[in-house]
């Protein structure tokens, strides 16, 4: 189970809440599509965060390549962040999903709900893949002051 926390003001998975406390709520989330990259050890700690950054156009030219249009797609951020951190904690920034890979932890970011990943735009960075993700059991805490 991993952790999520976020601003409510964008675009957020579909969920059925299953208990809450005051402090966090346990969620079933349905599927959702993922645009992920890999954290390597010992590389600069905002580098996944600005690839996945670039592939929805935040602090550059989109670098993807839209299925639908001419030129590259900007596509909205989407909250909560989920965090799922390999063996240590990892700092959050928002919105992004952290979990243990195969051979190294993943950032990823939600994609908005309108995509599939037959019509979601193809990261054109050799680091940055799409997935689906299945629904899932996560622990929602709330926003802190």
């Amino acid at each position: 189970m991993g952790s999520l926390v976020g601003h409510i003001g964008e675009e957020t998975p579909t969920y059925e809440v299953l208990s809450k406390t005051s402090e966090y709520e346990i969620r079933r989330y349905g599927p959702r599509l993922e645009v992920c990259t890999s954290m390597e050890e010992g590389v600069d700690e905002g580098a996944p965060f600005r690839r996945l950054a670039g592939y929805i156009g935040v602090l550059s030219k989109p670098q993807n390549e839209s299925k639908t249009a001419q030129k590259p797609e900007t596509i909205a951020m989407t909250a909560p962040v989920v965090m799922k951190p390999k063996p240590e904690p990892i700092a959050m920034t928002a919105p992004v999903v952290m979990e243990a890979g195969k051979d190294s932890a993943l950032m990823s970011f939600i994609l908005p709900s309108k995509y599939t990943l037959e019509t979601a735009p193809k990261p054109t960075n050799p680091k940055v893949f799409l997935r689906k993700v299945e629904g899932k059991i996560e622990r929602c805490l709330y926003q802190l002051p």
